[in-house]
Parts: C-alpha cells; sequence; structure tokens
C-alpha cells in the first residue's frame, strides 16, 4: 500500500502516520513529500492508535525509502547540506549523512538549526558524535544551553554519551544528572577510578586492571556496577565468585540480575558451588526453560540434595561409593531424571543388587529403551538371567546382539 509522511519532524521524534492515499490527497504534495511502501505487519497494535509505526520500524522505512536520494539531491536541500558542511568544518557526505539520518531536519528552521550546532561545536563535541545523534538538534537553543551548562558541571569532559542524554525527557534528563553526582561523590573516595573498581570487586590494583580491560569496565558506570555487585552479594555470592564471572556484571541489567538471582535463590541453585550462576547469561526464554528442568530433575531426586546423596540413598551405598560414582563420567554425564528412571528400571524392574550396578556403572551411558528392549529378551530365557550374561548383552553392538538372537532361536 501506498502512503504519504507529510510532517517530517513529527515522524522522526513519534513515530510516522499513516495517510492512505488517493486522490483528495493530492494537493498536499510538496517537493518534501517522500512515499514509500510498507507493508501491513509494520503497523503496531496494542495501547497506541493503529495507523502508527512501532518506533523501531523507522529506521528501516528511511533507510529503504525510495524516494530518500530525490529528497537529499532535491535543491533545496543540497544548498543546506553545503551550508552545514561549511559550518561544521566537514565534508560534504559527512552532511549529507546527517540529512539521510534525520530528514527532518531538512525543514528546520535554519537560523535555529545553525545556533544548535554552534552551541555544540562549542562545547567540543565532534561532527561525528553530532551525526550520530541529530535528533539532540531538535531541542531548543534554550533547552540544549541549560542542559549543557547542567552537564559541564557534574562531568567533565563531556562525552558522546552525555549528548545522546539531551535529547532524553526531562525525568531521564534528572535521573542521568543524579547518578553523575552519586558517581562523582564516589569517585572522591578513591585515588582513582582503578581503585574504586579494585575497591568494588574486593581485589587488588593488578586484578583490577587486568578485569577492566577484558570486560570494558573502565567505561562502565560505576555506580550501576556498584549496584549489580550489591546485588551478588545480598544473594550471599562471595567476592571471588564474583571476579570469576565479572563478564556478567556487563552484559546483563540490574533488573534482570535480580529477578534471576531470586529465582535461582528459589530453587536452591544459590549454595555452594553456586551451580546457578551458569544459568545467568542465558536468553531469556532459554532461562525459563532451563529453570523448568532444573525443577523436574529437582523432584526426580526424591528430596535428596544432589546425586550423590541419591545414589546413597538408592544403592544404600558408603559416602565414598557414592562420592566415586558421582565424579565418573557416566554418572556426570546424564540428568538427574535419566539417573532416577535408570535406578528405577534395575532396581525395581530388573531387580539386580546395588553391586551389581556400582560395578556396571557403565550402562548408565547406554539408553533406557535399549536396554529395556534387551531386558525383554533375556526375561524370555532364564538361563541367561545371571549378571554375568546381563552385563554382556547389555554391552553388545546392536549387530552381534542381533545375531545373537537369531542364534538362539535357531536352538
Amino acid at each position: 500500500m501506498a502512503c504519504l509522511i507529510k510532517n517530517f519532524r513529527w515522524t522522526c521524534r513519534k513515530g510516522a502516520e499513516i495517510i492512505w492515499f488517493n486522490t483528495k490527497f493530492k494537493g498536499h504534495l510538496t517537493e518534501c513529500s517522500i512515499f514509500i511502501c510498507i507493508p501491513k505487519s509494520l503497523f503496531c497494535t496494542g495501547q497506541r492508535k493503529s495507523g502508527h509505526f512501532r518506533r523501531e520500524t523507522w529506521k528501516r522505512i528511511r533507510k529503504n525509502d525510495p524516494g530518500m536520494e530525490d529528497y537529499l539531491n532535491s535543491t533545496n536541500l543540497q544548498d543546506r547540506i553545503k551550508e552545514l558542511s561549511k559550518l561544521m568544518g566537514c565534508s560534504i557526505d559527512q552532511t549529507t549523512e546527517l540529512m539521510r539520518r534525520d530528514s527532518p531536519l531538512g525543514i528546520k528552521n535554519r537560523e535555529a538549526l545553525h545556533k544548535s550546532i554552534e552551541l555544540l561545536l562549542s562545547y567540543n563535541y565532534s561532527v561525528e558524535d553530532i551525526i550520530a545523534n541529530p535528533a539532540v538538534l531538535h531541542r531548543s537553543y534554550k533547552v540544549l544551553q541549560q542542559r549543557l551548562e547542567t552537564l559541564k558541571l557534574v562531568q567533565s569532559p563531556l562525552n558522546e554519551r552525555s549528548l545522546s542524554v539531551l535529547k532524553k525527557t526531562n525525568f531521564e534528563f534528572r535521573t542521568y544528572v543524579k547518578n553523575c553526582v552519586a558517581e562523582e561523590e564516589l569517585l572522591s573516595k578513591f585515588p582513582s577510578r582503578l581503585h574504586c573498581i579494585a575497591s568494588l570487586l574486593n581485589c587488588d590494583i593488578d586484578q583490577a586492571e587486568k578485569l577492566s580491560d577484558q570486560y570494558g569496565l573502565k567505561s562502565a558506570s560505576l555506580l550501576l556496577l556498584q549496584s549489580k555487585i550489591e546485588a551478588f552479594r545480598r544473594f550471599g555470592i562471595p567476592s571471588s565468585v564474583i571476579q570469576k564471572n565479572v563478564y556478567m556484571l556487563e552484559n546483563i541489567s540490574l533488573a534482570v540480575i535480580e529477578r534471576r538471582l531470586q529465582v535461582l535463590e528459589d530453587n536452591e541453585l544459590l549454595a555452594h558451588p553456586y551451580p546457578g550462576l551458569s544459568y545467568m547469561i542465558c536468553k531469556t526464554g532459554e532461562f525459563e526453560k532451563s529453570i523448568t528442568k532444573v525443577k523436574l530433575n529437582k523432584n526426580s531426586l526424591e528430596g535428596c540434595r544432589d546425586k550423590e546423596e541419591y545414589l546413597i540413598f538408592r544403592l544404600k551405598c558408603s559416602k565414598e561409593v557414592g562420592e566415586a560414582l558421582v565424579n565418573g563420567r557416566q554418572i556426570s554425564s546424564i540428568s538427574e531424571a535419566k539417573l532416577r528412571k535408570v535406578l528405577d528400571f534395575f532396581l525395581d524392574e530388573m531387580q539386580v543388587s546395588s553391586a551389581f550396578i556400582i560395578s556396571n556403572v557403565y550402562l548408565f551411558g547406554y539408553s533406557l529403551d535399549r536396554m529395556k528392549r534387551r531386558w525383554t529378551f533375556i526375561s524370555s530365557y532364564p538361563s541367561y538371567n545371571s549378571p554375568p550374561w546381563i552385563s554382556r548383552l547389555f554391552s553388545m553392538s546392536n549387530e552381534s546382539f542381533q545375531t545373537f538372537v537369531k542364534s538362539v532361536e535357531l536352538k
């Protein structure tokens, strides 16, 4: 369906309003009008009014719009691009990219646009910073000036991150300033930023420098880093474990960290050696699936704390034997659910002794279906129902077992 984006400034900041194109809109066409073809799937549904784009769709539309090149090459816009190139001291290609990234700037008041750019350049923001954050130029000169003066008081030097904050809402901007003040207070207690990171992680300077270089902590918000570390400590995670899992501080938001730690604690996964931490970096859907699987495995142990305790309970063996079994490859590599099913099969259906299971622990590596099929054959021939024969027949390859079955049936 063809549609017309009429108001550039509005579309940039709020999404694009769709107008069905038909003959009655012909009188509204201007040089700045851009026509695009948009599939129905791009429309949002839910709380916002129908007929508006989802926010994340705007970049896709702007990038693929067949009318964009015509717009950029129009006479009026070319004059503006040249003016901006001279004002910013950069190439034509750079100012063209600025217009491409934020086409509503093409119809913004020239004097207001020039004043805003001059103001940003006077605060030592680079041309690249401005091109990366074109929405800042839609703020009024007065608001920009007030916010820049505020930022200069709480943050020095100003960087690209502070520039992106200028386009935020008043609440978001006040929150950012408040966090900057709090971070400066935190830094004032230490000789350097590296000393602060070392204190938060409870490690020496050399290790703090190594972790900072490896995980990008030098540019991270110290206040946010502190909050994340405190979250881990509230759940009883010691500093030595946090130091080995610093990647979680970089890649996971504070809200997600707190929520997941609570879920892991509820499922008793934060006790030493902290097995639940391996699930922290899972994607949202994968995390829920993993926890569901953990709950299933936990129920399989019939109230026992772990595999070792469960083996001691089922096999009536010593702690030393249980520990040796768990440390072996066959038991450690299977799930708690399979462990229970195999033990149920051996002890309840086959009714073999615990000594047989302990001496033939390699059988846990076979599938339960395979062992059940072979047990059906053994049950039909009582002469083979003895520990040596069971062990031998269960471990045969499929081809050898089929050959053996045929030879027995021919007798």
